[in-house]
């Protein structure tokens, strides 16, 4: 899991993606996409369904996953909440 962020509204409940990840089942939080790119790619099988499901830019990750050069493009710009 990435980090949590606010779309357009405030995170007034205060939940972090790392209070998700304590209650999914081997779940891992990282704190960047190039983490999470490279935590993606540590695990994931031939075969495997891979879903960048959130509002912003985390397409950018499905995109580098699938692009030919393995090294990590994105960068994370925006601060956790």
């Amino acid at each position: 899991m990435s980090e949590i962020y606010a779309a357009r509204e405030s995170n007034e409940v205060q939940i972090s993606s790392s209070d998700l990840a304590a209650h999914v089942k081997d779940a891992k939080c990282v704190s960047n996409f190039p983490d999470l790119i490279n935590e993606i790619k540590s695990i994931a099988k031939s075969g495997d369904i891979i879903l960048t499901v959130g509002a912003g830019d985390i397409y950018r990750v499905g995109e580098d996953l699938v692009s030919v050069d393995s090294t990590p493009k994105v960068s994370d710009s925006k601060e956790p909440l």
